[in-house]
């Protein structure tokens, strides 16, 4: 997949919608951006594990039981959405 796009006077860059939801990148996201062969890479930063497990504690129960019907990753980021909103 391949977009065309400006940079902006100020060197802003606009990364397309769709671009953006298949790169999970959101507003407010934090990235790294790195140079390396003359390409430039654009990297979401990694969350701190613990510093979600941390909001997922202060927010949920903690007697909520994980849903035998998910996976734990799965169980993990819905409840790490809930905080972030």
């Amino acid at each position: 997949m391949e977009f065309k796009q400006k940079i902006g006077s100020k060197g802003e860059i606009i990364i397309p919608e769709e671009l953006r939801k298949m790169a999970g990148l959101k507003y407010d996201t934090v990235i790294h951006l790195s140079l390396e062969n003359h390409k430039i890479y654009i990297e979401p930063e990694k969350e701190n594990p613990v510093i979600v497990f941390k909001k997922i504690a202060e927010t949920e129960p903690i007697t909520k039981k994980i849903s035998h019907e998910k996976s734990y990753e799965q169980e993990i980021e819905e409840r790490w959405n809930k905080v972030k909103r």
